[in-house]
């Protein structure tokens, strides 16, 4: 099976176009190519991404131009996408030259944020504006919840590692447990091991929000063990 009929499959998504969704998940290192690179579509789909960001910020948001602007920068941000794509596995489905996958191994943050973003153009130019919203906005969610709605889950895991230091244990370890749904709109449950046992379990939209979730949980457990 090739990779993108096996992206087909593990996100359910049928493309009418298969010849976009491949060039979409090409890399310009990638020199056997005979039907482009994804460049172009990167650049569609990052003002696609910045539409359906501004939307939303606009409707769940009463603040100022300013203050949004401020906002929209993180949330369309290399990093943020980086991490949705490694959530979604997504390097597993690119064509990459050889010296861009040595570099892949170092979670190259370029490669990963411009791979999203051009299958992200290429869903708009096959599907719709509404299909390729639901899309984005699939995947955003714990990101955006975290930066709109201030559910800062981020400060449980450095909270909980300090606690655990300061008390000379191990440093907090998480595991995978169960991926639950399509890539685009999976549920990670998480578990939080101290010293070799498992303190909580959590279930996120990303690994990230999951991780924090069960950091929470470990943290209060823990609390009442050393009292």
């Amino acid at each position: 099976m090739n990779k993108e009929s096996k992206f087909e499959k593990d996100f359910n998504f049928k493309f009418s176009n298969k010849v976009l969704l491949k060039r979409a998940l090409t890399h310009c290192s990638y020199q056997k190519s005979s039907w482009g690179n994804n460049e172009r579509l990167e650049f569609l789909g990052d003002a696609v991404v910045d539409l359906v960001i501004v939307e939303y910020l606009f409707k769940n948001m009463q603040r100022d131009e300013g203050k949004m602007s401020n906002i929209k920068s993180i949330a369309v941000g290399r990093k943020i996408m980086a991490e949705i794509a490694k959530d979604i596995n997504l390097v597993d489905y690119v064509y990459l030259g050889k010296s861009e996958k040595m570099d892949l191994d170092m979670d190259k943050i370029s490669i990963l944020s411009n791979l999203l973003e051009a299958v992200i153009g290429a869903i708009y130019l096959d599907k719709n504006f509404k299909k390729t919203k639901k899309f984005i906005l699939n995947l955003w969610e714990p990101y955006l919840q975290e930066i709109v709605h201030k559910k800062h889950y981020k400060n449980y895991k450095s909270r909980l590692q300090e606690f655990v230091q300061k008390n000379n244990l191990p440093v907090p370890k998480y595991k995978v447990l169960e991926k639950q749904g399509p890539p685009h709109n999976r549920t990670f449950n998480i578990a939080c091991f101290i010293n070799g046992e498992v303190y909580s379990r959590s279930k996120g939209k990303s690994k990230k929000e999951a991780e924090f979730k069960a950091a929470k949980k470990a943290l209060k457990k823990i609390k009442k063990e050393l009292k």
